[in-house]
């Protein structure tokens, strides 16, 4: 409850902030990702190569719900069919990303 509260009043204060720090932090962890330099068909099964990208894609949907979300779906539906574990998880961050940013079109 708190934290929302706190992300709430962050992205309220100062949304160009707000959007500028969450851009910074996929790109962080889109590098982190890129760095692993894994196969594409062993991306999946590789738990650093999970929390990376779902971190990213945390922080996408927080920075532009909007923009990034035909992405995020395609992704959770690409997840869905490769490893099931990682599609709930990928739901879960759309909602999480959704409720931090109170995008209505990501929230649960």
């Amino acid at each position: 409850m708190v934290r929302a509260q706190m992300l709430r009043c962050k992205r309220q204060v100062s949304p160009q902030s707000w959007a500028e720090r969450h851009g910074a932090l996929a790109d962080y962890y889109e590098r982190l990702r890129e760095g692993l330099q894994l196969a594409e068909a062993k991306q999946p099964a590789d738990p650093d190569w999970q929390s990376h990208t779902l971190s990213a894609l945390y922080h996408r949907l927080c920075q532009a719900p909007q923009k990034h979300l035909s992405a995020a779906l395609n992704g959770f539906l690409t997840a869905l069919k490769r490893q099931r574990s990682l599609a709930e998880r990928w739901s879960e961050v759309i909602l999480q990303a959704g409720d931090a940013a109170a995008a209505n079109e990501t929230r649960g």
